[in-house]
């Protein structure tokens, strides 16, 4: 649960996380290029990661040999997952890299796996009783038609000019919000939870839904979204607060600066290995990239400034180590252990993916470095 985060919920972390902070258009496509172009680059440890775990836990012998016989399958799934994922990035934009990706990645995988491509001799097998029913291509259709209308609607409204234009013109705005100086502008035709709407609308009809199950999965969606909901009308609210910190008649300087000036002094020779690393410890507690970005964003720009960093790239370096601090986030262990049916093995969950999410940010931070020079 790392490299798909940035773009995750139709670019979220990216849109709103750093969107709401202030930041122009600009600066936002050069931050997620950059933060597609280091996941790209870093998340070949995911899969060999995995492929690690496995059979560090399954197999009694030759470990080494069975590690060293999975990575050519390893790279495929990384590049086949990756590749999309940072085109879509390039030629569409923030919304789509991790939809795609994930959807082109499974297929090729689904394919290399059926046809033995590059698949080891010796095949670790959990259950080799388990009989394999035939799918059929009508099942597999149907079930990607969801995603495969929503990346349609995103795409004719991200890379037909006259079209983005039109919806992007169409505005809601509140300005001086209970007296503030805060304001906020919706474009209801344009925002990525209208095409998602679009998409289940058509698919309630297509696929006849009955109103029982409607009611079902709104009830269920419901009781997801709640708690997040909260922490984030008070994320939100957070960081208000340290925005409006910086207007006092005393002249002192906001939280969020006086922060990146500590933090920056404390760091400033090894910075840019520092910066995932607060976008993490900011996943880890909030349990979200989006918080994470919203907490942090703002204390990363200044501290770039200060230390004369290129701002894109540690903004970029926050966004993936936001999206890395996923996999140690407490509320997303407990999530995966339930579904697997593991019972409280959290820490030693947390001690194992830990050393992975800072390997993670080690060869973004790297990636960073040689990009910036180069």
């Amino acid at each position: 649960n790392s490299t798909p985060v940035s773009f995750g919920a139709a670019g979220t972390p990216i849109l709103f996380g750093l969107g709401k902070l202030g930041f122009d258009s600009v600066l936002l496509k050069e931050v997620y290029l950059k933060t597609a172009f280091l996941h790209f680059v870093s998340s070949i440890i995911v899969p060999i990661a995995i492929a690690y775990f496995i059979v560090s836990f399954y197999c009694k012998d030759n470990k080494r040999k069975r590690i060293l016989e999975i990575i050519p399958f390893a790279i495929l799934s990384w590049l086949s997952f990756t590749i999309p994922y940072l085109l879509t990035a390039i030629f569409i934009g923030p919304e789509l890299p991790s939809v795609i990706g994930g959807l082109v990645g499974l297929l090729i995988i689904g394919f290399a796996a059926h046809y033995k491509i590059l698949v080891p001799k010796n095949v670790l097998s959990f259950n080799k009783k388990v009989k394999k029913d035939k799918i059929s291509w009508k099942s597999v259709l149907t079930s990607i038609f969801p995603y495969v209308t929503i990346i349609f609607f995103l795409s004719i409204s991200r890379t037909i000019p006259y079209l983005k234009n039109t919806l992007s013109n169409i505005s809601i705005k509140w300005s001086d919000i209970l007296y503030s100086k805060v304001d906020y502008e919706f474009l209801p035709l344009y925002t990525p939870s209208f095409y998602l709407f679009l998409s289940i609308i058509l698919c309630i009809f297509l696929f006849k839904v009955k109103t029982n199950e409607i009611k079902s999965t709104f009830s269920q969606t419901l009781n997801k979204i709640k708690k997040p909901t909260i922490a984030l009308i008070f994320a939100l609210a957070f960081i208000q607060l340290l925005l409006a910190s910086s207007n006092n008649n005393a002249n002192i300087p906001g939280i969020h600066l006086i922060l990146a000036q500590s933090i920056g002094s404390l760091f400033s020779k090894i910075y840019i290995f520092v910066a995932p690393l607060i976008g993490m410890f900011g996943a880890f507690i909030a349990g979200s990239n989006t918080l994470s970005n919203f907490l942090f964003g703002l204390v990363q720009y200044d501290a770039a400034l200060a230390l004369s960093l290129p701002v894109a790239m540690i903004l970029a370096l926050q966004v993936v180590g936001g999206a890395v601090g996923n996999m140690i986030a407490i509320h997303n262990i407990l999530a995966a252990s339930a579904t697997v049916g593991v019972e409280n093995k959290e820490g030693v969950i947390i001690w194992k993916t830990i050393i992975v999410a800072i390997l993670y940010s080690i060869i973004a931070s790297l990636a960073a470095i040689i990009l910036i020079n180069f």
